[in-house]
């Protein structure tokens, strides 16, 4: 049967999800009459629970969407393949549970369902990508090349949570301040913030003229190995793919993140938040 389901997964799976932040859908040429296929998206996350962290409605499986820009009067069979060179997922992580590979009559699109083994999944939380190219689309007679592939970032997933609000301190000295944590929705272990780092500034610089000028809104995320990885959402902003610490015992978190607001300094911001 496992036999079955890999050369099943081999000649006609498909798979998405790289959370990301925002869809990345496909554009049709309605008016011009061709028939554009492709994925919905191109890279995707795809996080697995335990049955005890199990987010509600949540059942360890992601659809994968092909698209076509224009619907037919009869089902229209799909194949896409496993890329084996970008693939690192080994087939224990997960199965395909699609049966059926058409797009059916009168619909634009159709999904393929992907469930994921948190066992099988690395320990130390590290993702592995599953790559898939669409091969052909029935009745299909252009395809939009740049969406014939797609990627799936397989990972274990977590339930990290958050005070209401924290009292904040910079390493550059300054007044401490308070930072709210927004969930974003639909993000596992995500929150933004209208001001990271305070008057930070301010305090780096020693120019109070500076005060309230630069507040840098941003977006925290807690990885399922207690670090924490930080992202501006202005252009002045800083990031690091996994800077500063989170504590589970009483929700302490550490961020630290690349200083870009002066062009060249090289500094590096660390802010610690202490729950309320």
């Amino acid at each position: 049967m496992k036999n079955n389901v890999i050369k099943l997964i081999g000649a006609f799976s498909v798979a998405a999800l790289f959370a990301s932040c925002s869809p990345d859908t496909v554009v049709y040429d309605v008016t011009g009459g061709q028939s554009l296929v492709g994925f919905n998206e191109k890279v995707q996350e795809f996080y697995v629970y335990t049955a005890a962290e199990m987010p509600q409605g949540y059942d360890n499986t992601i659809n994968i969407t092909v698209g076509s820009s224009v619907s037919s009067t009869k089902d229209r069979a799909y194949v896409v393949k496993l890329n084996e060179e970008f693939t690192t997922a080994d087939p224990s992580m997960y199965t395909v549970e699609t049966t059926s590979f058409v797009i059916p009559a009168g619909q634009f699109a159709a999904t393929i369902k992907i469930k994921g083994y948190y066992d099988a999944l690395p320990s130390d939380f590290s993702s592995r990508i599953l790559s898939y190219d669409l091969v052909s689309v029935e009745g299909s007679d252009v395809n939009n090349e740049d969406k014939m592939t797609t990627a799936v970032a397989i990972q274990r997933g977590c339930v990290r949570t958050v005070a209401d609000s924290y009292t904040a301190t910079t390493n550059v000295g300054g007044a401490p301040y308070e930072v709210v944590l927004t969930p974003v929705k639909n993000v596992p272990n995500t929150w933004t913030t209208d001001n990271l780092w305070g008057e930070y500034v301010a305090a780096a610089t020693g120019n109070n003229n500076y005060l309230g000028q630069y507040p840098f809104p941003a977006r925290l995320r807690v990885n399922c190995n207690n670090t924490v990885s930080v992202r501006g959402t202005a252009t002045y902003g800083g990031a690091s793919p996994a800077g500063g610490e989170y504590r589970p015992s009483d929700k302490y978190i550490r961020a630290v993140f690349n200083n870009t607001l002066f062009t060249g300094s090289g500094a590096t911001a660390t802010v610690e938040l202490n729950p309320n």
